[in-house]
């Protein structure tokens, strides 16, 4: 019989067996992580296995194997965070138990099984692949050597924060969407439509210059639209209209224009077309009264001159 804590041989964790279910574990996903026991001992024994990450307690299993038995899988369930990690696993309350006899606590010779130090990586755009493994960790579309080599964030999809995704974001250092950028979903993202002087393009928290002469086409209002971006830019933000031409390697500025307030009414896009028909119409009626002011004109002229022929004949 043994006594308490007495060392029991040919017991414990198979020599160096500890191991995980991933090969490159990635910070959040599950990882099994793995042991195996033996006991070929004389004894029936039980006990309880502790898996550590680091010194924290993953998890905890209890175990019972029977005399001679050759080897038993263990597993606990661990959701790493990113970093480096040492996991490790030891038997405790281990128990040995005979027929007729109460059971003895028992302290196995291979109680600890050997340390894995584990990397675990950061997976930025939630892929399932790992940063390490993976090539374009924001996954904008742009490789994470050529971001680098550009001087943008290869951790962020959106480097200068215009809402437009680097991969198709022309201009990848300059928050303000434009359409000299000619990126394809500008028009989705800008907070006014296209008209045809133009384009205006808004800049959240960058006032970029003061504008002159701005040109309403019709007099209509440039409408605003696209709530998710509205929100974002404060009152009184100065926008200002990018040129049409491609060719320009510059934007060239036609006008400013401020957010108004909140409580102003915004103007719709058929109310714009009303504004403009109306205003066509006016054209129309005022030319008509300055030809018949020109032909009454014309008209009197020629009689007044029949008139004074006449008189002097």
């Amino acid at each position: 019989m043994y006594a308490a804590q007495d060392t029991i041989k040919n017991v414990g964790f198979t020599p160096g067996h500890i191991w995980i279910s991933e090969e490159y574990p990635i910070e959040g996903k599950v990882t099994r992580i793995y042991s195996v026991l033996f006991n070929g001992s004389e004894y029936d024994m039980s006990g309880k296995i502790e898996f550590f990450d680091n010194e924290t307690l993953i998890d905890s299993v209890s175990v019972s194997m029977s005399k001679g038995t050759r080897v038993q899988d263990i597993w606990v369930d661990w959701s790493p965070r990113a970093g480096n990690h040492t996991v490790s696993a030891r038997i405790t309350d281990a128990l040995i138990s005979q027929p007729g006899k109460l059971p003895d606590r028992v302290f196995p010779e291979y109680s600890r099984a050997q340390e894995l130090s584990v990397r675990v990586d950061y997976d930025t755009d939630k892929d399932g692949i790992g940063n390490i493994q993976d090539v374009d960790d924001d996954n904008d579309g742009i490789v994470d050597v050529k971001e680098n080599n550009r001087g943008t964030d290869p951790l962020s999809a959106d480097t200068d924060k215009d809402s437009v995704m680097d991969g198709v974001d022309k201009n990848l250092t300059d928050s303000t969407v434009t359409l000299y950028d000619q990126e394809s979903s500008v028009s989705s993202l800008s907070p006014f439509i296209q008209s045809t002087t133009g384009f205006i393009a808004g800049t959240s928290g960058h006032i970029i210059k003061k504008l002159e002469k701005f040109s309403r086409v019709g007099g209509m209002y440039i409408e605003r639209h696209r709530e998710n971006i509205m929100k974002n830019i404060e009152k009184d933000t100065v926008y200002h209209v990018i040129s049409t031409d491609e060719k320009k390697s510059s934007s060239s500025f036609a006008g400013s224009l401020s957010k108004a307030s909140p409580s102003h009414r915004r103007i719709g896009i058929f109310t714009q077309y009303a504004y403009a028909f109306l205003l066509s119409f006016l054209v129309v009626i005022l030319k008509i009264k300055i030809l018949f002011y020109l032909s009454f004109l014309i008209f009197g002229s020629y009689i007044f001159r029949k008139i004074f022929h006449v008189m002097n004949s």
